[in-house]
């Protein structure tokens, strides 16, 4: 049998590799990672937490139950949990037929805004537009805008997450604000 102060004394990787031979030891993995998957869905429910609870449980269960079938590509254990989180989320608003509402403050906005009008000073129809157009994009283009706006992820985080390079990551980040600033020009 195991004690918490021993799960709390080994690595995430031994954690990993005795959680794939016995899921009991999952519960150290679920106390490291719990608050980041947890924020991560709090800020992508809008703020919502008994929803967020909800996800973030399912997530756990989720990976406990594919644990043995995770493998260490050199990312962090978070990242794969991340990828979970997120598509539980995007289930829940397909099978709801809700829309994905994003509630950005201003401050979160502004490094966007500065990408895409290239300036320092907006005025609020510049922020009432990106907030539009950021409403229109695919699911998966305003993932990676939440990703890397939202949650201030870099570049490398999200190449994890999507298990592409980090090249590829900045690449279609900066499609979409290219994307953004053209539609934002014509209109």
């Amino acid at each position: 049998m195991f004690r918490r102060k021993q799960l709390k004394n080994l690595s995430e990787s031994e954690l990993i590799k005795l959680a794939k031979k016995d899921t009991r030891y999952f519960e150290g993995l679920y106390e490291r990672n719990f608050e980041f998957v947890f924020r991560f869905l709090y800020k992508r429910l809008s703020g919502n937490e008994d929803l967020s609870n909800e996800l973030t449980q399912k997530t756990f269960i989720k990976a406990m139950g594919a644990i043995k079938r995770y493998e260490d590509r050199g990312y962090a254990f978070s990242t794969w949990l991340i990828r979970i989180a997120q598509n539980e989320a995007n289930m829940l608003f397909r099978s709801s037929k809700k829309t994905v509402v994003i509630e950005f403050s201003s401050s979160d906005v502004k490094p966007l805004l500065s990408e895409v009008y290239e300036s320092s000073e907006f005025k609020d129809e510049h922020y009432e537009l990106l907030i539009q157009l950021l409403n229109e994009l695919p699911d998966d283009q305003s993932d990676l805008v939440e990703l890397r706006f939202l949650h201030e992820m870099s570049f490398k985080k999200i190449a994890d997450i999507y298990n592409i390079t980090e090249a590829n990551a900045k690449m279609r980040v900066y499609r979409i604000i290219e994307k953004l600033r053209k539609i934002g020009a014509s209109s």
